[in-house]
């Protein structure tokens, strides 16, 4: 599958770098959607925000996902 920058926003397109940058830094070759989990939780408001008004732990989550990758 190719990916097209110009086919998501700049925010979109942001996350999915951070998202393979932290996934090139766990040696793996793919990103998978724990590592856009990760990037949404580390950098983006309105995901927290969501997860907070859930009751989600956010610090559980991320340790959690990092323990993972």
């Amino acid at each position: 599958m190719k990916i097209v920058p110009s086919e998501f926003s700049n925010s979109a397109w942001d996350y999915f770098l951070l998202s393979k940058e932290i996934a090139r830094n766990n040696y793996q070759q793919n990103v998978d959607p724990e590592n856009l989990l990760l990037a949404l939780i580390k950098k983006d408001t309105l995901t927290n925000k969501i997860l907070k008004e859930n009751k989600v732990n956010i610090k559980r989550i991320d340790t959690e996902l990092t323990s993972l990758l």
